[in-house]
């Protein structure tokens, strides 16, 4: 599925209009009516992130790079204090916190959409992370 086709999809699961869409990420209308339309072929990195930022997915979610919404794994509370790094919590500004195991971290009571994470969803969910930092690493 291509990036426009994406999008296209989200709005319309979450009832977002194509002249919301452009206000809320201050996109001039034009320009997000162009890209909508395919006329836009090599959209900015910026113009991406703030259409992914009101659609509350990630840049590699709506380039196809990914298959998880990384955003759908936690509330929209949380998702909003990575948007706004003057209202994010401490430890995202370099802060120390104990250590904790992603082992551990997940065991949790993790949510998802008001619902807990079965136990399979945590070992994924583990697993996803480690990923992701084994990619740190290098």
């Amino acid at each position: 599925m291509e990036l426009i086709e994406r999008v296209r999809n989200i709005m319309e699961e979450q009832g977002i209009t194509q002249y919301k869409l452009a206000k809320e990420a201050g996109i001039p209308h034009s320009s997000m009516s162009a890209f909508l339309k395919g006329e836009i072929k090599n959209p900015s990195m910026e113009m991406i992130s703030k259409i992914g930022d009101v659609l509350h997915v990630t840049t590699d979610f709506l380039l196809g790079k990914s298959d998880v919404n990384l955003y759908d794994w936690i509330s929209s509370d949380e998702a909003e204090l990575f948007q706004h790094k003057e209202s994010s919590p401490p430890y995202l500004h370099g802060e120390e916190l104990d250590e904790i195991p992603i082992e551990e971290l997940v065991m949790h009571n993790i949510t998802r959409k008001g619902k807990s994470l079965t136990k399979e969803q945590k070992e994924r969910l583990s697993q996803i992370l480690q990923a992701a930092v084994d990619l740190l690493d290098h």
